[in-house]
């Protein structure tokens, strides 16, 4: 009985540490990518594959637009306005 518990608590020790390593990576927050973004407007950005999203914050925008200065515009998105012109989108 006695090596049971200690084999079991032997096996225990081997076990919990890589679990408890694992859950704060796991716990991180989601980051906003800048590599994703195509071009940046005012008012949000269209990603790589043409689809349009708000920015989420003044953060973001200020952060793109600091870095990206050659793919940022002050105008607001036009969808009509900046259409792909062979997509159609």
């Amino acid at each position: 009985m006695k090596s049971i518990i200690t084999a079991s608590l032997l096996a225990a020790s081997f076990a919990l540490p890589p679990l408890l390593i694992a859950v704060p990576a796991q716990a991180q927050a989601i980051v906003f990518d800048l590599g994703n973004v195509g071009y940046g407007y005012r008012d949000g950005y269209v990603d790589r594959d043409r689809r349009y999203y708000r920015w989420r914050n003044g953060d973001d925008a200020r952060n793109y637009r600091s870095r990206y200065r050659d793919y940022y515009t002050y105008e607001n998105y036009d969808r009509n306005r900046h259409r792909h012109p062979y997509r159609g989108r």
